[in-house]
Parts: structure tokens; C-alpha cells; sequence
């Protein structure tokens, strides 16, 4: 699949996003570019599901501190959907949690659907790809 848009395409103004597997230093470049596109895309924030990691190490860590960073100089929200999962576990032990703007699963849903539209980051090989 493509990571690109279509003339299509419409972007809501607050944007799902997914990542599946790892957010590790083997990819979060990857992680990054796709994160940091659908920013700049969206038109009031990014609501990033982080409920099916995996695992996620110092660089993903430093990769979501950053992007939070960004979304706020942007004027954008960043909020992620997580469940007491390794992603919520991970931004505790590095004492950041309380940067973070968190959800839980009832907000993840729009209209009775988990994410509908935006990027899915899959492992092992996590390849980028529109809903």
C-alpha cells in the first residue's frame, strides 16, 4: 500500500493514527516521518493509537517527547490512546507521562469505529500504509 494521499482523500480535522509492534531504534525513523507528515496534514491534531506496541525502547520514548514537543509548537494536540499498556509504562518509568495528553479507549472511537482513517506502523517489518 501507498503512504500517500489521494485528491480523494479528506483529512478530518482531528487525525487517527495507529502504530502496531515495536517502536524501537530500528524504526523509529520511519515512525517519525509518518508521525511528523500526518501533523503537518491534519488540521487541529493527531490522536495516536499506541495500544497494540509491542515494545518500545529509549528512542521511541524520545520519539513521542518530540513529537509532543512539535505538536505543541504547531498548536496541534497530540493525545494518545493507551490502556495502562508499554507505552503508558514506558513514559512513566522516564517520568514524562505528565507532558502527555492521554485517552483511553472511548476516545479512540468515532461513531462506533476504532480508527478509520490514517497510518498503521506494522511489525516486524513496519511498513506505512493509509486506512
Amino acid at each position: 500500500m501507498d503512504s500517500r494521499s489521494t485528491a480523494s482523500d479528506s483529512i478530518p480535522a482531528f487525525a487517527p493514527f495507529a502504530w502496531v509492534g515495536e517502536v524501537t531504534w530500528r524504526h523509529v525513523a520511519e515512525l517519525r516521518e509518518a508521525l511528523f507528515d500526518e501533523m503537518d496534514a491534519c488540521h487541529s491534531g493527531v490522536r495516536l493509537d499506541v495500544r497494540r506496541v509491542t515494545e518500545i525502547d529509549r528512542t521511541g520514548v524520545a520519539l513521542l517527547i518530540g513529537a509532543n514537543h512539535r505538536a505543541q509548537s504547531l498548536g496541534k494536540p497530540l493525545t494518545l490512546v493507551d490502556e495502562d499498556g508499554v507505552v503508558t509504562e514506558a513514559l512513566a518509568r522516564a517520568q514524562v507521562i505528565s507532558e502527555f495528553q492521554m485517552a483511553g479507549d472511548g476516545s479512540a472511537r468515532s461513531g462506533g469505529t476504532a480508527v478509520r482513517r490514517g497510518l498503521v506502523a506494522t511489525s516486524p517489518w513496519h511498513s506505512v500504509a493509509r486506512l
